[in-house]
């Protein structure tokens, strides 16, 4: 597969994104997107992502690659659950919402924490995401990207606006991206 293939299917939800955002950036129209003919085609794609080969991504594909499922996989359950609106809300959401990844399920907190955060416990996690028997432990960074907190967006208000991700030239991106915000 080419490097465009890799990190190219959450964008089209990206773009969408960009078209119901508020002209201050502020807010989205979560409920008119969720209607639109360009989110059933995202929805059809994103089933996509289980034929991936994972194993074959550079670091930096990986990187690109997950911080881009990572931001799309947050707005596609907003438009499906809504956003969390509580504590218990909000672990399920990130535990809860998932995407079948070249085979194998990835939650939000896989992707973070298992692999953008080379498979390091979260906050209030009693463990690491992969144990020594997860095959999803083997596509996890050997080395923890730390600017990865500057281009995902969780939803909330404070966190760095959403963008799309490239491997090309991807540490100037992550370092622009930590800059702005």
């Amino acid at each position: 597969m080419s490097h465009r293939r890799h990190s190219s299917p959450p964008t089209p939800i990206l773009k969408l994104f960009s078209v119901y955002l508020s002209s201050d950036g502020m807010s989205v129209d979560y409920k008119a997107m969720s209607q639109s003919k360009e989110f059933a085609l995202y929805e059809r794609l994103s089933a996509q992502l289980q034929r991936v080969d994972l194993s074959k991504l550079s670091r930096d594909e990986k990187v690109a690659f997950f911080i881009n499922v990572y931001n799309a996989m947050v707005i596609h359950a907003t438009i499906k659950k809504g956003p969390p609106t509580w504590l218990w809300a909000r672990y399920k959401f990130f535990y809860q919402t998932f995407y079948i990844i070249s085979g194998e399920l990835y939650s939000l907190q896989d992707i973070e924490n298992g692999i953008l955060r080379g498979n390091k416990k979260g906050v209030g996690m009693l463990r690491v995401p992969f144990q020594a028997d997860d095959p999803r432990k083997e596509i996890a960074l050997q080395q923890a990207e730390p600017l990865i907190h500057f281009a995902l967006n969780c939803g909330a208000k404070s966190c760095p606006p959403i963008k799309t991700f490239s491997a090309i030239g991807l540490k100037d991106q992550l370092e622009t991206a930590a800059y702005s915000f």
